[in-house]
């Protein structure tokens, strides 16, 4: 009532109901979610837009990646974990995700990357551009969603592959080949992402981010069971946290928060 049917009222805001808030985007995730909850959140998400957006050099303005709710990190993380189950994708966008996740890869890998991978970076936002993949928040959080699957199925691949021959040093150098890769490129669009002096839109990126990659990884073992194979998810999550802890300047502002957000998931 106070925040969907009269949000111009004076007495409740959703700073007021923050654990409220968040507790309810937990209860969105268990088996036994009440009806019309999640439909109740996605409302309270739409209705307010309070977030004023992040822009990535060479884009098109981004609004926070369909998180608007500004209630803490953990809102922005289980928002992630709910969108890691939305398979229902743009025609085309699975392909056009594939094509640019194994570009990234080789360039990535490339002698002319430049120095942390700054020119193939830039090349890389073009192309995302041209692909049409910055110009909504879903569509980045779609492509997000797909590229750690695909790097996810990539490793599992390369494991199962291991039985028939291949030695488990070999495999894991493999799969951490685009792994790291991609992690690089999440760690890129996070440092470039929003001012470089106000942390806030960075982590919050990094936050469904993270989000995403937890989610996909309970419906994993959900479906998989014993089958379940933890590598690819431990060494994005590793990475992650080394990347955006090297020793940049443009990383400062995001040490601590960082921290944070790694102890807090």
């Amino acid at each position: 009532m106070y925040l969907i049917d009269d949000p111009s009222n004076s007495v409740l805001s959703e700073t007021d109901l923050q654990l409220t808030l968040e507790a309810l985007v937990r209860l969105c995730h268990s088996r036994q979610a009440p009806e019309g909850l999640i439909a109740l959140i996605e409302a309270l998400r739409m209705k307010h837009d309070l977030l004023t957006g992040e822009r990535i050099p060479g884009s098109n303005s981004l609004s926070n990646l369909n998180n608007p709710i500004s209630a803490g990190p953990s809102l922005h993380f289980h928002s992630g974990v709910t969108q890691a189950r939305d398979f229902q994708d743009p025609p085309a966008l699975q392909e056009k995700t594939e094509v640019l996740l194994r570009e990234w890869i080789n360039m990535y890998h490339s002698p002319s990357a430049g120095q942390g991978s700054a020119s193939a970076f830039q090349h890389f936002v073009k192309q995302m551009n041209l692909h049409g993949i910055l110009k909504t928040d879903d569509l980045i959080t779609r492509f997000f969603r797909i590229c750690i699957s695909m790097c996810r199925d990539l490793c599992v691949r390369s494991i199962l592959e291991q039985g028939q021959g291949p030695s488990p040093t070999y495999v894991r150098s493999k799969c951490f080949q685009n792994l790291d890769a991609f992690v690089r490129l999440i760690a890129l669009l996070v440092k470039h992402s929003g001012e470089a002096t106000n942390p806030t839109t960075k982590i919050n990126l990094l936050n469904k981010v993270l989000g995403l990659v937890c989610g996909i990884m309970i419906h994993d073992i959900e479906s998989n069971s014993t089958d379940f194979q933890q590598l690819p998810y431990h060494r994005i999550l590793i990475m992650l946290f080394l990347e955006l802890n090297a020793p940049e300047t443009i990383l400062e502002s995001i040490n601590l928060p960082v921290c944070e957000v790694s102890s807090y998931h």
